[in-house]
C-alpha cells in the first residue's frame, strides 16, 4: 500500500505539537520544501510500487525528502561525508 501526504494538504491551525513552535520560514529546508514539486515526484516514484499488496509504505514525501537532503549535503548511503569515510 502506498502512503503519501499530498502537497496541498491543509494545515491544522491551532494544532499543538510537542515542539512548541513552528520552524522558521527562513530555514533553508522550509524554503526548499515550498519549491519542490512533491506531487509530480511522488507520481514518478509511486509508478514503480505495487499499490495493492504488502504493508503500508513509508510516506513517499519522506523518502523523496531524505534523498534530497542526502544529495544537498553530499552524504553517502551511511550518512557520512565522503571525505570523512576513510573506508
Amino acid at each position: 500500500m502506498i502512503n503519501y501526504t499530498p502537497q496541498n494538504q491543509l494545515r491544522l491551525e491551532g494544532f499543538i505539537h510537542p515542539f512548541e513552535r513552528d520552524l522558521s520560514a527562513e530555514n533553508r529546508w522550509v524554503k526548499l520544501a515550498k519549491v519542490v514539486p512533491w506531487d509530480e515526484l511522488a507520481a514518478v516514484y509511486s509508478n514503480k510500487l505495487e499499490s495493492g499488496s504488502g504493508r503500508k509504505s513509508v510516506d513517499i514525501r519522506l523518502v523523496i525528502a531524505a534523498l534530497i537532503v542526502k544529495h544537498k549535503l553530499n552524504l553517502d548511503d551511511r550518512g557520512k561525508f565522503p571525505a570523512a569515510c576513510g573506508e
